[in-house]
């Protein structure tokens, strides 16, 4: 269910090495800064729907689960928590591009918007022929549909 990136695996005392490597109906979860404050980006691997959330409203691996169950109920919730990585380049290119929306960010108040932005931004990654471009909260409603 929830695949980490290194840095995030750090923060959540996991070892990323021995995480199975994967790809799928999964979240990504990634970790970084604004100004001195770590957030977290938590992507689904399929849309590229993403929460932003403070680093320090969420202790645990646990506590990003619910995160995930209360704010998509869309998702097909796993009974059991599973771990792993992805490596996937495309996604990880997506992420960075999300990280770009922060730059120009004064407070973290402003993480709302910034979810709300990335959520309607387009992304190559969302292709769905060559040199196309996608928004997630169209690919969540492709996904909605399928499921």
């Amino acid at each position: 269910m929830l695949n980490f990136t290194k840095k995030a695996a750090d923060t959540f005392k996991l070892k990323w090495a021995q995480l199975e490597e994967r790809s799928g109906d999964h979240w990504k979860v990634d970790l970084f800064r604004i100004g001195r404050y770590p957030v977290l980006l938590i992507v689904h691997e399929k849309t590229l729907f993403t929460l932003v959330r403070r680093k320090a409203d969420i202790k645990t691996v646990e506590a990003i689960a619910k995160e995930i169950e209360h704010h998509c109920p869309w998702y097909p919730f796993p009974v059991e928590i599973s771990l792993g990585r992805n490596s996937d380049r495309r996604l990880s290119g997506s992420i960075t591009e999300m990280r770009k929306f922060t730059w120009n960010m004064t407070s973290l108040d402003e993480l709302p918007q910034l979810e709300n932005q990335i959520n309607h931004g387009l992304f190559s990654y969302l292709a769905e022929s060559k040199y196309d471009y996608g928004k997630p909260i169209d690919a969540l409603s492709r996904y909605r549909q399928r499921n």
